[in-house]
């Protein structure tokens, strides 16, 4: 195994970097800059890494040939010994080292384009009120998939014509049943068993992977409203013995893996030799080429790899406050979450009018904008 250090890890994207301090031969160098993914992190719950923190991994190499980190633990405690005398030497070696070539160190010179990745997600909201008119006797269970039934039409709404998903999660949790607020108090981690349930499409690259740590994975399927009904459907009926006053519910749908319909009637003109270039601005990568998808409905775009931001993210939930104004009337609020990362379906254009009209369809079905409260 390597040893090396954090230098850099986001834990909303989900991967960060480790710098090589220790090694054996045919895992690379000292020095050697190697991704790490979330997924790879050895622990329950959360998955995150501290920049600086020391870590253990084993590398392997991508299909570019690039370097991973596989297995990765955290060593506890702070850089010291060996390994701190490893990290200064690197840095004094990248502060000193004199350039091979000028030209290979001079800065990359950034040929905009007229679209980009942003560095932060836009962010729209919409919120539903829900009223069961059910008595006392009914049960919670069929009640919250109820509601999870109308986020999932209000997500494949939402995502018709505009957004093809690539994955689908659903997680869940235990509420107590008197105040109906969450409860973690049962088991080693505070969640129920199984509590993270994930599907992709069966043509979905192998970096589509859960947010969340430990998921139930599913076969693949086509992605839509009943596959995606189905799936709540298994994470509410998996069987699992519920604390004294306490009961199950979803606790959050998310796609965060998508392909994105490019701005019709005539969406070659954003190509530039037959390839889609735009800017990641959260990367500071110019003129990266995004990965396209012509079909008879559409050319459809998304993110050429790991680290990109894809087009779009979605994510359904109940929200533990609301302003609705009817929320004394309503049995249950859910919520509606939509990022949008590229500038094309942002800034005034064809894009934000397909964007608009899909939140507008949301809108006239019942759901209300809860974007600025």
């Amino acid at each position: 195994m390597a040893e090396g250090v954090v230098t850099w890890f986001n834990p909303e994207k989900g991967y960060g970097y480790i710098t090589t301090l220790a090694c054996r031969a045919g895992e690379g160098r000292v020095g050697d800059r190697v991704q790490v993914n979330a997924t790879d992190i050895q622990t329950n719950g959360y998955k995150s890494l501290d920049e600086g923190e020391p870590v253990s991994y084993a590398v392997e190499r991508d299909r570019a040939g690039s370097p991973v980190a596989r297995l990765v633990t955290r060593l506890g405690g702070e850089l010291s010994g060996y390994l701190l005398d490893a990290y200064r030497t690197v840095q004094a070696a990248q502060r000193t080292a004199p350039p091979a070539d000028h030209a290979a160190r001079a800065p990359r010179r950034w040929e905009g384009t007229e679209h980009y990745v942003f560095k932060s997600g836009r962010i729209t909201v919409l919120e539903r009120g829900l009223r069961w008119d059910a008595g006392p006797e009914a049960d919670p269970v069929e009640l919250d998939r109820r509601a999870a039934q109308c986020a999932v039409r209000g997500l494949t709404s939402l995502c018709d014509g505009l957004i093809r998903p690539m994955s689908f999660g659903v997680t869940r949790q235990w509420v107590n049943t008197e105040f109906g607020y969450p409860s973690w108090a049962a088991g080693p981690s505070g969640k129920p068993p199984r509590w993270n349930w994930f599907v992709t499409t069966p043509h979905a690259p192998p970096t589509v992977d859960s947010t969340y740590v430990d998921p139930q994975v599913m076969e693949p399927v086509a992605l839509n409203e009943r596959s995606m009904l189905a799936l709540v459907d298994r994470a509410l009926d998996d069987p699992c013995t519920a604390p004294d006053g306490e009961h199950l519910e979803w606790d959050e749908l998310r796609v965060d893996h998508t392909w994105a319909r490019l701005p019709e009637p005539h969406p070659d003109r954003y190509l530039e030799d037959g390839e889609l270039r735009i800017d990641d601005y959260d990367n500071g990568s110019p003129r990266l080429r995004m990965a396209l998808d012509r079909t008879r409905d559409g050319l459809w775009v998304t993110s050429p790899s790991l680290g990109v931001w894809h087009p779009f993210l979605l994510r359904a939930y109940k929200p533990f406050g609301t302003s609705h104004p009817d929320v004394d009337e309503l049995d249950e609020v859910i919520c509606v979450e939509i990022t949008v990362n590229w500038s094309l379906w942002w800034e005034p254009g064809e894009g934000r009018a397909m964007l608009d009209r899909a939140v507008n369809r949301l809108l006239r079905q019942g759901w209300r904008d809860a974007s600025a409260e």
